[in-house]
């Protein structure tokens, strides 16, 4: 690795979250005009309300932080002031003496999201991307270089053995800021992560080579061409993996199957993000066909699960809003 792309690599602001992102520019151009302070306050709520559903899934009732340093700082403002960064260089926002307003593209972005969720998703990745900050394209640039990034148990821990580690994968960054993006480009779809008693495995769903672009149906424009994600998926191919899983995972029909595992297995298998298996099994459960899916909430294991909050806020949800932790597969519609 020579040294100017080495220098290239800089470290991230703290944003994980598509909710995050659009939760915070909602409330921008509803209020108008608001200071960062009244903004951290709402952030917090958005925080908060993720938090929420990671403790449905585990059926669990003890919230985890935020626990700033400093107690009398208000609890998550420097978060915010980072967010304020990254959404005023992608130009969705202005700040003028404290103030934060919105723009025209924040509010493009959002008539975009009422209309069409990866629209809007696309909307604001091209502003990201060709901000200054660089670092996100490298990422997505090596991720697809790489075809799979594997870390061993043995660098688990996230300390300095492993930032040195990432270093020699490809990855200059610092270990906090590796996990911020791919958590990232998680929630946008970009990429999936799997952690087993083994290792943990990242893994793009994109493709940077034209001439798989007939395969997705989605483009992002990049500073060196088009990402292609959202892969082309006929239902009963669809079908064939998630009965695959389904059956690997449990050996047998109508038993409760964990759906954190089961969308993984399915999306490593066919190459869709977890955000669109979702889309796919709400699809199967409308138009059932040589099977018959029965999701349903209860609490899951804490084992393997501590760092997995962004597919605990991605899980689908009941009519009711909980997250649909378990699922039961029957075969011919019994």
């Amino acid at each position: 690795m020579n040294a100017v792309y080495h220098e290239d690599w800089k470290s991230v602001r703290p944003i994980r979250f598509r909710s995050q992102i659009f939760g915070a520019l909602e409330y921008i151009v509803m209020i108008g005009k608001v200071n960062i302070a009244t903004l951290a306050k709402h952030a917090l709520d958005l925080r908060n309300q993720r938090e929420e559903k990671r403790l449905q899934a585990l059926g669990a009732a003890k919230a985890i932080g935020p626990r700033p340093k400093d107690l009398h700082r208000q609890p998550y403002l420097t978060e915010t002031e980072q967010l304020v960064r990254v959404l005023r260089s992608t130009g969705f926002i202005t700040v003028k003496n404290g103030i934060v307003s919105s723009t025209d593209l924040a509010g493009q972005l959002l008539d975009k999201k009422r209309k069409n969720e990866l629209e809007a998703d696309v909307f604001f990745m091209e502003n990201l991307l060709r901000s200054r900050f660089v670092t996100y394209w490298l990422y997505l640039k090596r991720l697809f270089e790489s075809k799979k990034v594997i870390i061993p148990k043995e660098y688990s821990k996230r300390d300095k053995k492993l930032r040195n580690y990432l270093q020699e994968q490809g990855f200059p960054l610092s270990v906090w800021s590796f996990y911020a993006i791919r958590d990232l480009f998680y929630d946008f779809a970009l990429l999936n992560y799997i952690i087993d008693d083994e290792e943990e495995r990242i893994f793009p769903l994109y493709a940077l080579d034209k001439t798989r672009e007939y395969s997705y149906t989605v483009r992002i424009k990049s500073p060196e061409g088009y990402i292609y994600y959202w892969k082309r998926i006929e239902i009963d191919e669809f079908e064939e993996a998630l009965v695959k899983a389904y059956l690997e995972i449990e050996g047998g029909w109508d038993r409760m199957a964990d759906i954190i595992e089961l969308r993984e297995r399915v999306s490593e298998a066919l190459g869709i993000s977890e955000r669109q298996f979702n889309s796919l099994l709400s699809s199967e459960m409308i138009h059932p066909a040589r099977i018959r899916i029965y999701p349903s909430i209860g609490a899951l294991s804490m084992r393997k699960r501590r760092s997995y909050m962004t597919k605990f806020v991605s899980l689908p949800s009941s009519t009711r809003g909980y997250p649909l932790t378990l699922i039961r597969i029957s075969r011919g519609g019994t």
